[in-house]
């Protein structure tokens, strides 16, 4: 009897935005069904983006792994997998480590958007998700099966993500695009000309990087953020938070000029170029208004922040829109 080959698997995610179990679930599900008896040696690992460094430079490295599966969750899926983001420090060192970028898997969870059950019975991921810049990053041969996937459920995995997974890790299969059997037809990931994708010179020297460095056009970005963006907001309704009762009024966005929007992590208000939609010159609320935002919403990963006062700097009311959801690496 052949003896069973043991193969390493890391799961990760971060700010714990999603459940690793049910990746884990997937997993187990496909190890019985494999034609080469395997064990999995599943580990798996939550991180915030306080941790990135620790992540990258200790974690990570001292970690066995043939395989690892970064889990995002969809309301993130419009983050940047740059080198130079949180995100795309992680995924390299994923690569890094398991030797290959083909041996780097992406789940995206809690995904709702699928159109109907046949959509999602048919497709590995849902055409929302298929559209969004994570998805535009990577050459479709890491997203169709050739090299790698890219999965998306709500809850639970579903029977073709089995199916497609048993494609993955049967090696006669390596260099083919999935087909599933379990569909009238197969899964339709278009291709794009290979002339919109640039090669690094890490790809160079390792052949490891497949992201495009030059991705998406700042248009298409632009308009996958305000799509996500709009979703969520439809999804979460605005708090007028009252910090402190002798300033702040209950009709907001109604009194007052607008001071600063911009985002805020965990309460902590964001001053970055990035997240400021806009600022009257240098304003800042107070140190006490400051503490107090952050105590109310120090549970809240990612929420959109609107101060409204008048055109000395007096602050009227303050308007909190929670999001759905979204990384504290972003």
């Amino acid at each position: 009897m052949a003896p069973t080959k043991e193969t390493y698997i890391y799961l990760c995610n971060c700010d714990n935005l999603c459940d690793l179990n049910e990746v884990e679930e997937l997993l187990k599900a496909v190890e019985k069904k494999l034609v080469v008896k395997t064990s999995f040696k599943i580990v798996k690992g939550y991180f915030s983006g306080g941790q990135i460094s620790d992540m990258v430079n200790e974690t990570i490295p001292n970690l066995k792994m043939d395989y690892a599966v970064f889990v995002v969750h969809a309301g993130e899926c419009c983050l940047s997998f740059s080198e130079d983001s949180g995100h795309g420090k992680i995924y390299e060192a994923l690569k890094k480590r398991t030797g290959s970028d083909e041996k780097v898997l992406i789940v995206i969870g809690r995904d709702d958007n699928y159109r109907d059950d046949d959509e999602e019975n048919r497709s590995m991921l849902s055409r929302r998700a298929r559209n969004t810049a994570l998805s535009r990053q990577l050459r479709p041969q890491f997203i169709d099966g050739r090299k790698s996937f890219i999965f998306s459920w709500n809850r639970k995995h579903r029977a073709i993500h089995e199916e497609a997974l048993m494609h993955y890790f049967d090696s006669t299969k390596k260099g083919q695009k999935f087909t599933s059997q379990l569909v009238a037809e197969s899964v339709r990931i278009e291709p794009r000309p290979e002339e919109n994708w640039v090669t690094s010179p890490v790809a160079t020297q390792s052949q490891s990087l497949e992201i495009s460095q030059q991705g998406p056009s700042d248009t298409e970005n632009s308009l996958d953020e305000q799509q996500t963006e709009e979703k969520i907001e439809e999804e979460n309704e605005p708090c007028v938070l009252p910090v402190s009762d002798s300033h702040f009024s209950t009709d907001h966005e109604q009194s007052g000029f607008l001071l600063l929007e911009t985002r805020m992590r965990y309460g902590k208000i964001s001053f970055e170029s990035k997240d400021v939609v806009t600022r009257v010159e240098s304003w800042q609320p107070s140190e006490e208004d400051a503490k107090d935002l952050e105590q109310k919403w120090k549970s809240t990963p990612f929420a959109k922040l609107k101060v409204f006062g008048n055109k000395g700097g007096e602050i009227h009311n303050v308007v909190v829109t929670p999001k759905k959801a979204w990384c504290s690496i972003s």
